[in-house]
């Protein structure tokens, strides 16, 4: 009995102590159900056999439990607030088969001095601060943790180039018309306005008015399937052509203001 007791203890302590990294978290990003992070601050441990060469830097945590799923909450704190976290490693890869596993996280009480350019969401002022942005951007938009604090992080679009524009003018500047379909508050990048379609049933409204007006289009331009321009196009098409069409209406956005919001 006195043996297995002295066995047991010697497993015990040779077992890999727990790892730990405090710093600021630099990206935070879902795939499924499972959360990865990196911090700011490599890791001063070595990571397990199973993490992948190109995963060094980065922890996972699996959202399907309630230990992950608060863990999780407390990184979007850390992120909003400019805090610091604390991350214990599991010492294995779990959630995913190539990612170092998190075992615990705590926030340190001590707020980043300095937050590694951390970039960040500002109102169309370019003063009020959002939020924190998380994360590489798609292709029009991107995440951010509010700065007020949320369980999860949030989703800003920047750029609705697959909202149809027409317009009378050249140069697609003024005079400009969108579906009468189109419910809900689009930003337009090339305008930098919030904008909606106008009451369809004012016939002022209508671009179809216009007659044989010769109508013009926005173009977006594509990068890497990002929207890095715009071109304003001759339809070929009149106004009396596009039935649909009525005129934009600015509106001020929920977020932004009147303007859109800016990233800096």
């Amino acid at each position: 009995m006195k043996i297995n007791k002295l066995f047991s203890a010697v497993l015990i302590l040779s077992l890999p102590v727990a790892s730990y990294a405090t710093s600021s978290v630099s990206q935070l990003e879902i795939q499924g159900d499972t959360a990865t992070f990196t911090l700011s601050s490599p890791k001063k441990h070595t990571p397990p056999n199973c993490v992948s060469a190109s995963n060094q830097d980065k922890w996972a945590i699996n959202l399907n439990s309630l230990q992950g799923q608060a863990m999780y909450s407390l990184l979007v704190t850390a992120i909003s607030k400019e805090m610091l976290v604390e991350v214990t490693t599991a010492g294995r890869c779990e959630a995913l088969p190539d990612v170092e596993q998190v075992a615990h996280i705590a926030l340190n009480v001590s707020k980043v001095t300095q937050v590694n350019n951390i970039p960040a969401l500002y109102k169309s002022d370019g003063v009020t601060k959002i939020g924190n942005i998380i994360g590489t951007p798609g292709h029009n938009y991107i995440y951010y943790a509010p700065i007020e604090g949320a369980k999860g992080i949030m989703k800003y679009i920047y750029d609705e180039s697959n909202t149809q524009i027409f317009s009378l003018d050249k140069d697609c500047k003024s005079n400009n018309y969108v579906s009468a379909y189109t419910y809900n508050t689009s930003y337009i990048k090339y305008l930098d306005l919030y904008i909606k379609a106008s009451d369809a049933s004012v016939p002022e409204n209508k671009l179809g008015v216009h007659g044989s007006a010769k109508v013009y289009k926005l173009k977006p331009i594509y990068e890497n399937d990002t929207t890095t321009n715009y071109t304003c196009i001759d339809t070929g098409q009149t106004a009396s052509a596009l039935a649909n069409a009525v005129k934009i209406e600015p509106t001020p956005h929920y977020l932004c203001g009147e303007r859109g919001c800016i990233i800096k």
